[in-house]
């Protein structure tokens, strides 16, 4: 396997490629210290979920389970069954897949897990009397640190369409409030969508 970078020591910047051209790979660098949200927007066929797959694969590549964890969610198909085996770092995987159990409910309830995640991470910075997880990283013991964590989710907007339809703003709302918090708790959320 590859030699994993220590995320924990300082090691925080992560190129990615992102394409091909003349023989030229492109490649964008990311400072996971620094990284906040994002949202891939594009035509079907644009390429939004081939960049995730690039970026889920350079994290698994340059750093260890125990430093990255990823939640995915793809709610209109089976892009990411690929990680289902010998992938550690996926910690949580849900597709669609057609099933009736695999609805808009089961998604919104992932995104709960993650909220969840963020206030029991939350406590724990509080406890240490620090602002955020990379202080709280700095102060604990190695087996103590918590992985900075990824929630990558494709096809987010026709989740969101369909959840509307049912259930009202109850999903934007989550959204939104995730996407104001949980960066102080090393949670990253990454959206994909269709335009």
């Amino acid at each position: 396997g590859a030699a994993h970078r220590s995320l924990f020591h300082g090691d925080t910047r992560l190129r990615v490629p992102l394409g091909m051209k003349d023989n030229r790979v492109y490649e964008m660098e990311f400072d996971l210290t620094q990284l906040c949200h994002s949202l891939f927007i594009g035509r079907s066929g644009s390429g939004k979920t081939s960049i995730l797959h690039s970026f889920i694969l350079s994290i698994m590549n340059a750093y260890s389970p125990k430093e990255v964890a990823i939640y995915l969610a793809d709610y209109k198909g089976n892009e990411f069954s690929c990680y289902r085996e010998n992938a550690p770092h996926v910690r949580y995987l849900l597709c669609k897949n057609g099933k009736k159990n695999d609805n808009e409910t089961t998604f919104y309830s992932m995104f709960q897990s993650i909220r969840k995640i963020h206030e029991e991470r939350s406590i724990l910075i509080r406890q240490k009397g620090v602002n955020n997880f990379l202080q709280y990283n700095d102060m604990v013991a190695e087996t103590e640190k918590m992985p900075f964590i990824f929630f990558i989710v494709d096809e987010y907007n026709s989740l969101l369409d369909d959840f509307k339809a049912k259930y009202g703003n109850k999903l934007i709302n989550l959204i939104n409030e995730l996407t104001r918090m949980v960066r102080s708790s090393g949670i990253c959320v990454m959206l994909s969508g269709q335009t």
